[in-house]
């Protein structure tokens, strides 16, 4: 019952992660679209709104708290430090722990690689010789939906051929996606870019699970340390890439690209390696 119980909730954390895809695609074409009429603060109204739309339909759907919950004690100043401090502890256990250290840093070097990727080939295509408009350069974000169906079916995947070889295969399709890009022509571009999100979700689905796995306590707070990471990769993507994109344009981009993937192998390399991990699914049971 236990196994049945985890394989849900990975399978659960898997389409959570396709939908996020889902919600990356729709508020790129979304936005792109209105642009053309509104102005950009008008249209980051309009967002706002379905973000509040969306906040009260969370709210609505949401089970609703049993009483004994609802009546739990008021915690005092004394508590509240004693909870602090065990927060603290819990995100510094997390922190100490080499596997979750590799875990962070490869979930935040893909995102960095995969969302600065697809920022800078919008500066790429509105110039020549490809001239799309600012709604059709946002239609490059459909490629994510390769990485929607890898979300999805991650955990199936995973557990039917091991963690490590899908890992390997995930980042060389970012590897042969980024340099297909090379092919300066739309069709090979979206081809790369359907390998790239392809791999870069089959990562993140793999790492977000093995976070989940790895933790033994405070395991909101393992998941939050990693989810920072995450985000903090795609932030310092965008200044990190620039000197490559003001040197040599898309070409540069690519080379930037294929430098921090050869780090991320270098890392992926000693996270798989047989001595501190087992290889052959993120799931609690072995088959």
């Amino acid at each position: 019952m236990k196994a049945e119980s985890q394989h849900a909730m990975l399978k659960a954390g898997a389409i959570y992660i396709a939908a996020n895809s889902l919600g990356g695609i729709a508020g790129r074409i979304i936005g792109g679209g209105l642009s053309l009429y509104f102005q950009w603060q008008q249209v980051i109204g309009f967002i706002l709104l379905i973000s509040v739309f969306g906040v009260v339909l969370v709210h609505v759907l949401l089970p609703k708290q049993s009483k004994r919950t609802l009546a739990a004690p008021r915690l005092n100043y004394r508590d509240l430090s004693g909870e602090m401090k065990a927060d603290i502890g819990g995100f510094v256990e997390h922190l100490k722990d080499k596997r979750l250290r590799q875990i962070y840093l490869v979930g935040g070097l893909a995102f960095l690689v995969m969302v600065n990727q697809f920022s800078y080939i919008q500066l790429h295509l509105m110039s020549e010789p490809f001239n799309w408009g600012r709604f059709e350069v946002t239609l490059i974000f459909l490629c994510y939906l390769s990485g929607t169906l890898a979300s999805y079916y991650s955990s199936h995947w995973i557990k039917r051929f091991g963690r490590t070889s899908i890992f390997r295969l995930s980042l060389l399709m970012m590897f042969a996606g980024s340099l297909v890009t090379l092919i300066d022509t739309s069709a090979f571009i979206c081809i790369g870019f359907l390998m790239t999100a392809c791999g870069f979700f089959f990562i993140h689905s793999g790492c977000n699970a093995w976070v989940a796995r790895r933790a033994k306590s405070h395991r909101a707070k393992a998941t939050a340390l990693y989810l920072c990471s995450y985000y903090l990769g795609a932030a310092l993507g965008g200044p990190l890439l620039l000197p490559f994109w003001h040197q040599w344009g898309w070409p540069g981009v690519v080379l930037g690209s294929v430098i921090v993937l050869v780090g991320l192998s270098l890392v992926m390399l000693k996270l798989m390696s047989p001595q501190s991990t087992r290889t052959r699914s993120v799931l609690v049971t072995e088959h």
